[in-house]
C-alpha cells in the first residue's frame, strides 16, 4: 500500500472506531482486517483474484471501506469473476452507486453462462435509470423470447442502445409501436442526445394521424 494511503486508513480507523461497522457479514478483529487490507491492496494490481478473495475476507469494516469496495469490484471485473462472486460482493452492501454497477456486471455474467432468467431477475433490481443497461446486456441471450421482450422495452426506453447493438431487430419493431409508445421514443432520443432522430418520431406520428 502507497505510504499517504497506509497513513490515510490508520488516521480512519483510530478516528471512527471499532463501533462504527454497519450491519452486515461480520469482520474479523480490526488488526487482523487491516492486514488484510494492506494484502489486497498490495496485490490488486498483480492478482487480482488473490486481491478479490482477500477483499471478501476482511469483511465491512470503519476504514476505507469505499476504497476496499471500489478496488474489490475492479479486481472480479478484472479476473470475469463468477455470478457466485459478484452475489458476495453485493452481499457486503456496497453504496447504491457501486452496487449498480456491480449488479450490472452480475446480468452479464449470468447472461454469459445462459442463466437468463435469473439475469433478469436482477435486472428488475436495478435503479429505473440503469434497467436500459440490464436490458442491453440481456440482448446478448441466445434465448430469442427473452432478447426480443429486452429490445422491445429499448425500442422505447433507450433506442439509441438498441440501434447500435441491433440496428436490424429495431428497425422491424418500431413499425409495431404506437402512437403513445412513439411519443415515448422521441423523447427518449431527445434524452440521448439525438434530437434529429426525436423530430423523425414525431413525424411519424403526424403521418399516422394524417386520414386515408
Amino acid at each position: 500500500m502507497k505510504p499517504w494511503i497506509h497513513a490515510v486508513f490508520l488516521m480512519a480507523v483510530a478516528a471512527v472506531g471499532p463501533t462504527a461497522c454497519r450491519d452486515g457479514p461480520q469482520s474479523p478483529p480490526i488488526d487482523a482486517r487491516d492486514q488484510l487490507l494492506d494484502q489486497a491492496l498490495a496485490v490488486a494490481s498483480t492478482d487480482p483474484v488473490r486481491a478479490a478473495d482477500l477483499f471478501a475476507r476482511a469483511g465491512p469494516g470503519p476504514s476505507l471501506e469505499e476504497t476496499r469496495m471500489a478496488v474489490w469490484a475492479d479486481c472480479l471485473r478484472r479476473s470475469s469473476a463468477p455470478p457466485e462472486m459478484w452475489r458476495r460482493y453485493l452481499a457486503d452492501q456496497p453504496s447504491p452507486r457501486l452496487a449498480g454497477r456491480a449488479r450490472l456486471e452480475l446480468i452479464r455474467t449470468l447472461v454469459e453462462t445462459g442463466a437468463v432468467l435469473e439475469a433478469i431477475a436482477e435486472r428488475n433490481l436495478l435503479s429505473s435509470d440503469l434497467q436500459p443497461a440490464g436490458d442491453e446486456a440481456l440482448l446478448s441471450t441466445t434465448d430469442p423470447e427473452r432478447k426480443l421482450q429486452a429490445a422491445s422495452r429499448l425500442l422505447i426506453t433507450s433506442p439509441k442502445r438498441l440501434a447500435a447493438r441491433e440496428k436490424g431487430l429495431e428497425q422491424r419493431l418500431v413499425k409495431t409501436l404506437s402512437p403513445e409508445d412513439r411519443l415515448s421514443r422521441s423523447r427518449a432520443w431527445r434524452r440521448e442526445g439525438a434530437p434529429s432522430k426525436a423530430a423523425v418520431e414525431l413525424l411519424s406520428l403526424i403521418h399516422i394521424s394524417e386520414p386515408t
